[in-house]
C-alpha cells in the first residue's frame, strides 16, 4: 500500500502532509509555542562565555555543492538567540531544503544507501549543533542517528554516535535551552571547515563525553556517556548497520 501511495501521490504533497502533522502535534503538546524564530531575534554582543566546536568539511564528489548547502543552512541559524526555556527546532528555522530554496544536489544517506539528492550534506550542520549541545549540557528533545555507518576510522570528522540526521517532514533535531541563561549560536563556514560557537550570558557547564562502541553482528552500537560525581550516565544509544 505504501509503495502504491508513493507512485500515485506527488512527493511534495506527502512531505507537506508530514510537516503539517508535525506542526499539529507540537501545537497540541505546547512545544511549538516555545520554538525560537530567527526573525524574532537579533545579534547580541553581551555573551561572555563560549563553547566552540570545529569540524572539517570533507572533500568528495560534488564538494562545492555540499559546502554551498552547508553555508546556506548555517546562515539560516547563525545569530539565533535562544532564551532560557526556549526550544531550537532545526526544520522550523531552516525550512524545506529544496532546489527552489537554493539547495543543490550532493551526497546523502537515504534508506540505508548512499545517494545524491538536493540538500545533501546539511546533516553536518545538524550534527555539529547536536554535539555542541551535548557538550554544553543542553537537553536534547529529538535526535536521530544515521542508519548506516559508511566511514572508516580515518575518514571521521566526529566520533561515531555524535551525528544527528535530519529529514524534512520526518526527522527533526530539537533541543531545549535548560542552561542558566540565554544562549546564541554563531556559525563560521570556511572553505574546508565549519565552526559553531555557543555563546552564553552565564558560564557554560561543559560536559565531557565518551562514546562507547560495541560490535554486534552486522550492527554497531554506540552509547553516549557522561560521568557525574563518579557515576556514568548514558545519554543516548545509537544503532548503525555496518557498511561492508
Amino acid at each position: 500500500m505504501k509503495a502504491y501511495i508513493k507512485r500515485v501521490v506527488p512527493q511534495p504533497f506527502i512531505v507537506g502532509l508530514k510537516v503539517a502533522f508535525r506542526y499539529v502535534r507540537h501545537i497540541s503538546d505546547g512545544s511549538f509555542f516555545k520554538w525560537v524564530n530567527l526573525k524574532n531575534t537579533m545579534l547580541e554582543t553581551d555573551f561572555p562565555s563560549q563553547l566552540i566546536e570545529k569540524q572539517e568539511i570533507k572533500q568528495g564528489v560534488l564538494f562545492e555543492n555540499k559546502r554551498h548547502n552547508i553555508q546556506l543552512t548555517a546562515s539560516k541559524i547563525s545569530g539565533i538567540v535562544i532564551p532560557l526555556g526556549a526550544i531550537f527546532s532545526f526544520w522550523h528555522l531552516v525550512g524545506n531544503p529544496s532546489q527552489r530554496n537554493g539547495y543543490r544536489k550532493s551526497r546523502m544517506i537515504r534508506n540505508g544507501e548512499v545517494d545524491f539528492e538536493i540538500g545533501g550534506g546539511i546533516c553536518q550542520v545538524s550534527s555539529i549543533v547536536y554535539l555542541a549541545a551535548l557538550r554544553a549540557g543542553l537537553t536534547v528533545l529529538e535526535r536521530h542517528n544515521h542508519s548506516v555507518d559508511i566511514y572508516q576510522e580515518h575518514e571521521r570528522i566526529a566520533p561515531l554516535g555524535a551525528d544527528a540526521t535530519v529529514v524534512y517532514g520526518t526527522k527533526d533535531f530539537q533541543f531545549m535551552n535548560n542552561s542558566d541563561g540565554d544562549i546564541q549560536l554563531i556559525f563560521n563556514v570556511l572553505e574546508k571547515e565549519i565552526t559553531l560557537t555557543i555563546l552564553s550570558k552565564t558560564p557554560i557547564k561543559e560536559r565531557f563525553l565518551h562514546f562507547g562502541r560495541q560490535e554486534l553482528g552486522s550492527q554497531r552500537i554506540v552509547k553516549t556517556i557522561i560521568e557525574r560525581q563518579g557515576k556514568k550516565e548514558v545519554l543516548s544509544v545509537s544503532v548503525y548497520k555496518v557498511q561492508k
